[in-house]
């Protein structure tokens, strides 16, 4: 008997790549489309993120998307009876999914639906427990792939740390307690696209300061570390022991590309099948915080690009976004809340409390 699982696609791929992953293996996969879906190759995100094997794809059934009759017109010889079938009616049209349940509803599928969370539920035959957790844990690549996002960094360069993390957290603390010479960081960011830095005296001390006393000579990657990077490898610390996520589940530092468009994410990682996207910034220094209009308004497009379920943050060491109640100004807020985006500036990264309910409350 063969066993059958039929899809229908929709701008929202992840649903279909999770059952596919949670449900198991099938001998044949059936994708019910549009022609719209089809040109923007729908199919070709889940099959890379999935990984199923080609040879058991069935070719797309392109369907009219507003017409619940066209699925039984054109399927009705494809299958010959006593096949296993399982379907999946999250994604498609209203009409699409009317039609897809009336078919295979008469042929003794089981049929069944993901709302937005971890969980999918049996609608036929119906079940009085129906509801069914998704135990799989889809990665980063994996969620990307799902929506034709390609990360260019190789798997062995991805968080790949220029130096440890007891460092890193010695730089942070020097940094909040204004003991980091800035006019020398500033001579330092003009020289970031050197290959090489040669150390004179005011670097030496600055290095030292840091306790970094045994560097000779500055290679492009510690330049790019000692004028931000390290902040971008705190924030990766602070979420890998907050939301205790292995390796896997994050990525440091890569570049991406979707329809030939490259970008770079700072802090990027996965949590109960959920997308976080952080940019990290140590200062937003324009005085009309034009930076920070930047730096969420890119936060935000990228976003949009990942699907429903993701979420965007702006972690940054600025001491100027409050007002003087000490309060994030409301301008920022709103801005923030319009694009859907979360700021976390000085005051909570300091704050032990404060902090802790960003990653248990707003990171579920």
């Amino acid at each position: 008997m063969n066993k059958i699982l039929v899809s229908l696609l929709s701008e929202q791929t992840m649903p279909n790549v999770l059952f596919i992953k949670e449900i198991g293996e099938f001998d044949k996969y059936i994708f019910i489309s549009t022609e719209q879906m089809k040109k923007k190759k729908k199919l070709d995100m889940i099959i890379k993120s999935t990984g199923i094997d080609q040879s058991k794809i069935i070719p797309e059934i392109i369907v009219d998307e507003n017409n619940s009759d066209d699925i039984a017109d054109k399927l009705k010889d494809m299958f010959e009876g006593g096949e296993e079938i399982v379907v999946n009616l999250t994604g498609g049209t209203k009409m699409m999914s009317i039609g897809a349940y009336n078919f295979f509803k008469e042929r003794g599928a089981k049929i069944y639906y993901i709302p937005i969370g971890n969980n999918y539920i049996q609608i036929h035959p119906y079940l009085k427990n129906r509801s069914f957790s998704i135990k799989y844990r889809a990665n980063v690549e994996e969620y990307l792939s799902a929506y034709g996002i390609e990360i260019k960094t190789k798997s062995e360069k991805r968080n790949n740390l220029v130096f440890e993390q007891d460092k890193t957290l010695k730089i942070f603390n020097k940094f909040i307690n204004n003991k980091i010479d800035s006019n020398i960081l500033e001579l330092l960011r003009k020289k970031r696209k050197d290959k090489k830095v040669i150390l004179d005296e005011n670097l030496k001390q600055f290095l030292n300061n840091l306790d970094f006393s045994e560097l000779t000579e500055l290679q492009q990657k510690q330049t790019e570390y000692f004028t931000g990077g390290w902040f971008e490898e705190y924030v990766y610390f602070l979420v890998k022991k907050h939301k205790n996520i292995k390796d896997t589940y994050i990525n440091l530092n890569i570049q991406i590309e979707k329809n030939k468009t490259p970008n770079e994410l700072d802090v990027v990682f996965m949590h109960e099948n959920s997308l976080y996207v952080i940019e990290c910034k140590t200062a937003l220094q324009d005085d009309d915080r034009s930076l920070l209009n930047e730096t969420l308004y890119k936060l935000s497009a990228l976003s949009k690009n990942f699907g429903l379920k993701v979420k965007g943050f702006l972690f940054t060491l600025d001491n100027k976004l409050r007002d003087k109640d000490g309060n994030i100004e409301e301008k920022y807020q709103k801005r923030a809340a319009l694009l859907d985006l979360i700021i976390v500036d000085r005051q909570i990264l300091i704050n032990k409390e404060s902090l802790n309910e960003i990653f248990w409350n707003k990171i579920k």
